[in-house]
């Protein structure tokens, strides 16, 4: 009953948004995450990410959610579902790119391309899939993050992204 109407909930906001304006690119597909990852909690967080970009009017990206979050043990790799908002305003196509730092180089993130997607110009959100091993860096002064991008597409080989965001995560 409850995944039911938490189903239903997503039809009637799927709908009102595809009503408005502006054209929302969804990318979005409630039967591709398993339902104990999308806690009532987290897609209201995700929601209300997508409403705060939607009233923007320049490039925007926004980590709305990631699983799991918690009981992430040093040197352990998991699977990670990540929803991210944008808004792209400035070029007709865009990339969305995701990556994440580790212990050799915690300084900086790899972005993983083989999962980079393609959008057009307008708001939407995607779901990344990605595994990872993570890393207890606290002892350096550090964090292991999930980082993510928005770049013009195609983009030059020295480029700048439009619009980025990062996800700090703890590892014990």
């Amino acid at each position: 009953m409850n995944r039911l109407l938490i189903f239903t909930f997503f039809l009637i906001f799927s709908s009102s948004l595809f009503a408005q304006k502006n054209t929302i690119n969804n990318d979005f597909n409630i039967d591709s995450i398993p339902a104990n990852n999308l806690e009532l909690e987290l897609k209201n967080k995700l929601i209300k990410e997508l409403e705060n970009i939607d009233r923007s009017e320049r490039d925007n990206l926004k980590i709305g959610f990631v699983s799991p979050i918690e009981d992430l043990k040093h040197e352990n790799s998991y699977t990670f579902t990540i929803a991210v908002v944008y808004n792209l305003v400035t070029t007709e196509e865009g990339i969305l790119n995701i990556g994440y730092n580790n212990a050799t180089k915690p300084n900086s993130h790899r972005l993983i391309t083989e999962v980079s997607k393609v959008i057009n110009k307008g708001k939407g959100y995607h779901i990344f899939n990605i595994t990872a091993k993570v890393y207890d860096l606290h002892k350096i002064g550090k964090a292991f993050y999930i980082a993510t991008n928005l770049s013009e597409y195609p983009h030059a080989q020295a480029w700048r992204p439009l619009a980025s965001d990062r996800f700090i995560l703890k590892v014990n």
